[in-house]
């Protein structure tokens, strides 16, 4: 019986060691790598440095300007509730370019964007809950 309950207590620790492992890993690959760059062209962005460097923050729904130099834009977004959210980049005369996120509660989203020239941008937020943009 005690070599049982031995057997069992060593199986039960392993077992957790490994689901001690797994979640590591998954936060190591979801929040400590989120700000590495994904592909060339964020790559590129991140070298170069060419965007305003602009970083907002607010709850609910938004309309906001942004300035973008001719060139790559990382545009990351994120959403924090268990709210529905929409996040649209537009041209200054409202005209849909990208659905950067449609859907329902928590998310961490980066994009590149090359914009083909300076000019001004809407990026409109649509939702209850808390949010924040960061273009670099």
């Amino acid at each position: 019986m005690k070599r049982l309950k031995k057997k069992i207590q060593i199986v039960l620790l392993v077992l957790f060691m490994c689901a001690l492992i797994t979640v590591g890993y998954l936060l190591k690959v979801h929040y400590w790598n989120y700000d590495k760059p994904i592909n060339e062209k964020e790559k590129i962005a991140l070298e170069k440095k060419e965007q305003y460097q602009k970083d907002l923050k607010g709850t609910g729904n938004k309309s906001n300007i942004i300035d973008l130099r001719q060139g790559i834009a990382i545009i990351e977004i994120e959403h924090n509730g268990k709210d529905d959210y929409l996040f649209e980049l537009k041209t200054n005369e409202n005209q849909l370019i990208q659905t950067i996120a449609k859907g329902t509660g928590d998310i961490q989203r980066k994009i590149t964007y090359e914009s083909p020239k300076e000019e001004a941008y809407i990026l409109n937020v649509t939702t209850n809950g808390d949010w924040r943009i960061k273009i670099r």
